[in-house]
Order: C-alpha cells, then structure tokens, then sequence
C-alpha cells in the first residue's frame, strides 16, 4: 500500500495518522506520493523525508493507495 499526501482544507474527522507513521511507512517501501499543490502550499516538503524514500509527484493518486489530507496534528485518512 502506498501513501498519497494532499494539500488544501485541514480534516477534522477520519482515521488519523501521524508524521511519525506516515514517515515510517514510507521509509519501509521506500517510495511516497505527493500531490504537487502540497509541495507549492508547504504542507509537505521533500525535506521531510530522507533521501532513501522516492517522493514522486503525482496529481492523482496510484491504484490503492492511502489518500491523506492534512490534520490539526499529522494527516487524516479519506473515507
């Protein structure tokens, strides 16, 4: 499974998950998608991860991945 980061309207309700969660995971596949608006808004910065993890830019997320929105703390899974 991979993880897709949004940018945009902060989510308040949903499955949370941490930063701390959404780096490990993507430290253990090694790969992370991000929609290019939270790179240009900052919600995500290709800083935040290490250099051992892809961050591929994508509009749309990949067949079966996780799709996150920003949370008050860390991210909110999308129902």
């Amino acid at each position: 499974m991979y993880l897709y980061l949004t940018g945009g309207k902060t989510e308040f309700k949903g499955k949370r998950m941490s930063d701390k969660q959404v780096i490990y995971h993507a430290i253990n596949t090694g790969i992370i998608y991000v929609h290019p608006e939270a790179l240009k808004n900052g919600t995500v910065a290709l800083d935040d991860f290490p250099t051992s993890v892809d961050v591929i830019i994508a509009s749309e997320p990949p067949e079966g991945a996780l799709e996150l929105h920003p949370a008050p703390r860390g991210w909110m899974v999308k129902e």
